[in-house]
This record gives structure tokens, sequence and C-alpha cells, in this order.
């Protein structure tokens, strides 16, 4: 079972290691698809994180820096090894070369664990709260045939209310917000430092992109 389960995620993770979300679009065909909300709104979101990033590597980071940087790579290394399972298909960088390399792949991490996760998580409870959306199992095997289904089969093949309540419970928890969300600002002494008062404008300059994007529905830079 282990290794079966192996060899899916290793198949998965081929060809995605460093796909932004303009490269998604375009592989599956939503490039020309009007009023494509997932697109549109998703590729405004990766612009936003995408300055933020740049924005603060590119005080940090000089290209000659991330250069052969041994941290970056030992970084890289422990993601290809623990995250990627060792696959050389998946095109996984050994290392950057610039800041700008970099700055790709965090924006595309950011953006995977934030608005790509809730885009595919957060809905769960929307569609699977209403069991027959989402049953968690089928108590009568499915039909062969077409025109075989009736209305008693199907109320008969439905999860049982407990297993219905059990699953319900469960999309809500994974569509909760964490209860120990770490705030992005500064505190204390941190604010006498150069570096930590460029991060605070940084953050200040993003926050204030993200509430443009979220209550005005536009963003301007």
């Amino acid at each position: 079972m282990t290794l079966e389960r192996g060899l899916v995620l290793e198949r998965g993770v081929v060809s995605r290691a460093l796909d932004g979300l303009l490269e998604v679009a375009k592989e599956r065909g939503l490039e020309e698809i009007p009023n494509c909300y997932y697109r549109d709104d998703g590729l405004e979101l990766w612009d936003i994180i995408l300055k933020f990033v740049k924005g603060v590597l590119s005080y940090y980071c000089t290209d000659c820096d991330v250069k052969d940087n041994t941290e970056l790579k030992a970084w890289l290394n422990a993601i290809f090894h623990s995250g990627f399972l060792q696959n050389k298909q998946a095109g996984f960088p050994k290392s950057f070369s610039s800041v700008e390399e970099l700055v790709r792949f965090v924006t595309m991490m950011i953006f995977t664990v934030s608005a790509q996760h809730a885009a595919v998580n957060n809905g769960q409870f929307d569609y699977g709260g209403r069991m027959p959306n989402f049953p968690s199992s089928l108590q009568l095997p499915p039909p062969k045939r077409k025109g075989l289904a009736t209305e008693d089969t199907i109320t008969a093949a439905l999860p049982s209310v407990s297993c219905t309540v059990n699953t319900m419970a469960i999309v809500y928890l994974l569509c909760s917000n964490t209860c120990d969300r770490m705030s992005p600002e500064p505190s204390g002494h941190e604010h006498e430092h150069k570096t930590m008062e460029w991060n605070g404008m940084i953050i200040q300059i993003y926050s204030t992109f993200l509430y443009c994007f979220l209550y005005m529905g536009k963003c301007s830079y």
C-alpha cells in the first residue's frame, strides 16, 4: 500500500515543480475562457504576491548572494527528497542562479499554500455539506447499465446518517480557519532594525494591495 501511494505521488508531481498559475491556465485551456474567476482572481493575487516577494528578497539578495548558496541548496535538497520523493522527472532545481529565479520559486510556494489551497479547499463544506453531492460511501454497488437506477436504489445506496454527520464534520473542520495564525506585523525591538523597518513597509504595501483586491475588486500598482 505504501509503495502504491508513493508511485501515485511521484506521478502527481511530474512537470509541476515550478509551474506558475499562468502556465497551468494555458495547459488546461483556461486562457481564453471568459469570466474565469479562478484564473482572473488567481493571476491578480499571483502578481500581488510576486511584488511582495520581490520587494523583500531584492533587499536582502543579489545574484551573487543566491549563486552557490549552501543554505538554499540544502533547502532545495530537503524539498526534493521529502516533497518530490526524489523524482528527477519533476524538473526540480538543484540551485538558484539569480534573485529572479528565487523570487519565482518563493512566489509559487506562497501562492500554492495560500490562494491555491484556499481555492480548492475552502469550498468543500459548501459543496460537500449537502450529502448527495459528496457521499462518503455507497451502500450498494453502482448499476452496470444505464436506466437501472431508481429513486429507491439511489436512496438505499447513500450512507447512513451517522456516517454523513461525521463526513460533514470533517469537511467543516478542513474549511475552518486555524486558531494558531501568526501576525505578519513585526513587534517589539525588531522595529529598531533597519531591515525590519523595510519588511514592515513592504508588508503594509502588500496588505494595501490585498485589501484593494478583496474589498474593492481592483488593485492599482
